[in-house]
């Protein structure tokens, strides 16, 4: 059977279950195995990367994530929920994570304004505290600053940069990833400083017109889609050109 018609059929066998029933049911690994089927393809999609954090995911480390969480959120976790049970096997609400952000995001899923508690709720209404990787607008909140430590977009509203703090502290922190922001940051800085420095000869030297050349080849892979923390070193070069046309 097709994944798209059997999740069709395994969201109506949910929508037949108790609570508890459709907790077991998702807590099993059948259900992890339907949507673990996906994986491949979403990891292809998003270049290799996670798409929370924009690091290489190695071997085994990619987790399909549920953005709007499954099952109801811990005990003390923030604003308490049941479930989006019925967007479990829904591939609009898939997520490609590595396993640390995946973990420390959890159950949890507050947000402004009212939730969608039953299927057929509007989802229009939320407005979650968890950035979404899949949304634009909410990519565009999230910038850089020095050694690449992420931070809010100066335009953002006073919701905005709270939302941003809070995906940052549950999504962004992790110390390996920490360390490679900061190295695409530094890579960044060094092939735009080697541009800047032989680019005003370029016209004259073929020598300086080489190098150039290296060095602008090299920021263009740093920003391609499929470079690790390419958005850390779109932003820093983006920082470094406004500087040098000031």
């Amino acid at each position: 059977m097709p994944w798209q018609a059997l999740s069709k059929l395994k969201t109506d066998e949910l929508r037949e279950m108790f609570d508890t029933e459709r907790q077991e049911a998702l807590s099993k690994a059948a259900a992890s195995r339907h949507w673990g089927k996906l994986r491949e393809g979403l990891t292809a999609l998003g270049f290799d990367k996670c798409w929370y954090t924009e690091a290489k995911i190695g071997a085994g480390d990619a987790q399909v994530e549920h953005f709007r969480p499954k099952r109801p959120n811990a005990p003390g976790g923030a604003q308490s929920h049941g479930g989006y049970w019925w967007l479990a096997f829904d591939t609009a609400n898939y997520r490609l994570a590595a396993s640390i952000p995946n973990r420390s995001k959890s159950n949890d899923f507050p947000l402004f304004g009212s939730r969608a508690v039953a299927e057929g709720d509007s989802l229009d209404d939320e407005l979650p505290l968890l950035l979404d990787p899949c949304d634009a607008h909410d990519v565009d909140l999230l910038t850089f600053g020095d050694a690449g430590v992420p931070k809010p977009a100066p335009f953002g509203t006073v919701s905005d940069a709270e939302r941003v703090e809070y995906t940052i502290d549950r999504c962004l922190n992790a110390p390996a990833v920490e360390r490679g922001r900061e190295a695409a940051w530094s890579s960044a800085r060094n092939a735009f400083r080697a541009w800047a420095m032989v680019q005003p000869m370029a016209a004259i030297s073929p020598g300086a017109r080489a190098k150039a050349n290296g060095a602008a080849t090299r920021m263009k892979e740093m920003v391609r889609a499929d470079a690790p923390y390419s958005s850390v070193a779109a932003a820093h070069l983006e920082q470094l050109r406004a500087e040098k046309a000031s």
